[in-house]
Formats: C-alpha cells, structure tokens, sequence
C-alpha cells in the first residue's frame, strides 16, 4: 500500500515498488516542448524538476541502483535529446554529467549521493533528539542493548535497514565530545583528533584485542585501559606513552551524554548539501569550468563552451568513435574533423582569427584549445581572462553555428567576411 505517496509494506520493497518515480518523470516530461528547449534550458529543467521528483520518497528509502539508473536514463535522454523520438548520441557519460559544475561538470543532482545524504540526516537526529517517540520505537525493536552504530541491520523495515547502509557515511563529518562516553567508540569516532584514533595512531590499532569498545569501556577505575594482542616493543610503547598522555586530559562524566557536532560545515549543524558537497568533491577545482559558468553569455552558449572544453561536442571524430556512418570530414577542408579543427586549423578559422589579430593589434593568436587554456587565459595574453573568454565564446559559437548549417543544411556563407558579422551582430549573441 501507499501512505502519504510512499509505499509501505512488511515486506521487503523490491525495485518494482517504486516504478511510479520513473513514471513521474515521464509524466513531467510529457507537457514540455523539448525540441524548442536550447540545451541549456534541458540542463535547468533536469536539475531542478526531474531531479527533485524523487527527493521525497529518498528522504525515507534507500533506493536500489535499479531505480537510481531508469532514473537517471530518462534524465540523460531528455538532456541530449529533449521529449524527440529522433535519436541523438549522449556525448558524456552520465557520472561525468552529474559531478559539481566547479569541477568542470554540468552540476546536475546525483540522486545516489542525493539519497545517502538525505537518510544520514535522520542519523543525526537520532542523536540530537533521542527521546522522540519515532526513535524510541527503533530502539525498541532493533537497539536492544546497544547503541544505533553497533546495532545489526535485522528486520523488514526498509527505513531501518537504509540507515544502517549509510551510517559509515555520518563518520566522515561527525566530531564528538565526551561525557557518558557511552555513543562513540575509542578507535573509529573522532574525539581525541580531527581523525579517529585508528589512523592517528595506525601502529596501535593493528594490535587492539578489542578494536570495537567504546570510550566507556576503556575508562576503568578513573583511569584510561586498552588491551592490547601482544607486548608492546619500545617504539610501540613510546607511542601508546604518547596517546596515554593526550587521555589524560579527558574523563568521563556519567551526568553528561556525549555530544555530536558537524565538522563540514561552519555552524556545527548537519546539512544535506554539506555531506553532497564532500562526497561529490573530485579534487582541485577546474579554474577554465570557473570562467566559463560567470561568464556573461547565454546559457545554451555555456553548455557549448562546456562541451568544447571537455571534448564533448559531436564533431567528425567524436560521431565516428561512437558508430556513426558518415566520413566525418571537414565541408570545407576535406580532413578529418576535429574540436581544434573547427576552432582554430580550418581556413575559416584562420581567417577570423587573423582578423581579430590585426584588429586588437595582437602580436599572435592561440592556435589550440591547449594553447588557450595553459596561455592566453592565465593572463599570458595581451587580454585579460573574462574578456578573452567572452570573445572566444562569440566567435567560437559562430563558427560552430556556420559549421552545422553548412554540414547539415548544405547552405554556405556567401563570402567569409560574413560569418564576422555574425559573430559581431547583436541579435546572434546577446
């Protein structure tokens, strides 16, 4: 059954339980003029409708991959081919699609990272307000002796058993302080340091006999106690010497519970969005993806700056790699299309460069995505990096629009001077 457009049922919830979400989606999709959708205006919609259909129903289920996956293909195929039967190739994959936009993606919601951080919420409820009625019936049920972290994943509630999936993940922010000791654990929380002790102190760990106590079960007799599997060497013991002598500062309080803080975010509060941006972190931001998405241009003019940085866009090479039957030239050259081809080698390219040369007076030009992005846009250049970056994305973008009308439609400039005019026309850019 359904209660309040979730199911519930005292079974487990097989992946057929929660079709509707992928027809909902579908169901949104039908209104929507996706052929008069510019790619940038699809990006938006994905983001900020089909994605957050699901959100709800993720707020209490850990949704199988199954379900993540129809999901995410109907969000995939709206993205690269709006609501047109016509097939279109999907130019990135969708992992890369759904990553940060300042780590040169597109930024749309992963809905897999999206529905652990939305369970390990509840998490932290559960140790901000341990005496509400809703928990006290789990602990009933499934915590008898034991605390929510060393508590077994028994039982057919699918709520339960998606709390016990994500909890690993609650580590990963959650800071604690003493009292009870009674909540955290000696070697796997962090308490002593901003990592836990089974890192900060590696060595000893590996010769723990009870590597899942918790701090309360190390004080005993007003006093810090572990048991370690062997004698300790004098290296060893010079480093539990040193961990004994950082206990001291602490003691247990049986008066006081211990309490939880959340180290990813300033104001010591769990929030959704601070777990997702950790867990979707790939390293050092992309300082090109930073240019272009503060860039002052159309949306759909982003997107395609996005897809030409990233190697995306469906030139001669690219089609050809994925199965496509055309020969993948040049209209005008007759070689072998490619990104840099079309933005820089091409004899069309050349020429709107050379003028753009003797009209700003420039002693040279880039002559390749590389060479402007490692170049001209850290300030190599005569130009600054905001104005460079809004040029090459006028006359970039005209040069691709030319490049379509000529390898689809068959219509070509009537002399080269006035594809220059395009690029500088108000209405093609503004």
């Amino acid at each position: 059954m359904k209660y309040l457009g979730i199911p519930i049922s005292n079974k487990h919830l097989n992946t057929s339980a929660f079709s509707f979400l992928p027809q909902k989606l579908y169901k949104r999709l039908d209104p929507w003029k996706g052929k008069h959708l510019t790619s940038g205006g699809r990006q938006i919609l994905s983001n900020t409708c089909l994605s957050s259909i699901p959100l709800y129903c993720m707020g209490f289920y850990w949704l199988q991959d199954g379900v993540h996956k129809k999901m995410d293909s109907i969000k995939a195929n709206f993205l690269w081919q709006g609501t047109e039967d016509k097939f279109r190739y999907h130019m990135a994959k969708w992992e890369m699609v759904s990553r940060p936009k300042d780590q040169g993606d597109l930024g749309i919601i992963n809905t897999r990272l999206m529905n652990d951080c939305l369970l390990v919420k509840w998490i932290w409820k559960i140790l901000q307000e341990p005496d509400e009625l809703w928990f006290k019936l789990l602990k009933t049920k499934y915590m008898r002796g034991t605390n929510f972290f060393s508590a077994k994943s028994k039982g057919e509630s699918q709520f339960w058993q998606g709390l016990q999936k994500v909890k690993h993940l609650f580590k990963w922010g959650a800071t604690l302080t003493i009292g009870r000791g009674n909540n955290c654990f000696f070697w796997h929380d962090c308490w002593l340091h901003e990592v836990p002790l089974k890192i900060y102190y590696e060595d000893l760990y590996r010769m723990v006999s009870h590597p899942d106590r918790v701090v309360w079960d190390c004080w005993v007799d007003q006093d810090w106690v572990v048991q370690f599997r062997r004698a300790l060497s004098s290296e060893e013991f010079q480093r539990w010497t040193l961990l004994y002598d950082e206990l001291q500062h602490f003691s247990i309080d049986e008066t006081i519970p211990d309490r939880v803080s959340w180290a990813l975010e300033k104001t010591k509060m769990f929030t959704t969005k601070s777990l997702y941006i950790f867990l979707s972190n790939r390293g050092i931001p992309s300082r090109v993806a930073g240019l272009i998405w503060k860039c002052k241009i159309p949306l759909k003019i982003k997107f395609f700056l996005w897809q030409t940085f990233n190697n995306k866009l469906p030139v001669g090479l690219s089609l050809l790699k994925r199965g496509w039957k055309g020969d993948g030239k040049c209209c005008l050259c007759g070689v072998l299309e490619t990104i840099n081809h079309i933005l820089f080698d091409c004899v069309l390219a050349k020429l709107i460069w050379s003028i753009i040369r003797e009209v700003l007076c420039l002693g040279d030009v880039p002559h390749s995505l590389q060479e402007l992005t490692e170049g001209w846009l850290w300030g190599k250049g005569l130009l600054s990096m905001r104005v460079l970056m809004f040029l090459f994305a006028g006359f970039a973008w005209t040069l691709w629009v030319t490049r379509n009308k000529m390898a689809i439609e068959k219509h070509f400039p009537n002399t080269p001077s006035d594809v220059l005019f395009d690029a500088l026309r108000d209405g093609r850019y503004s």
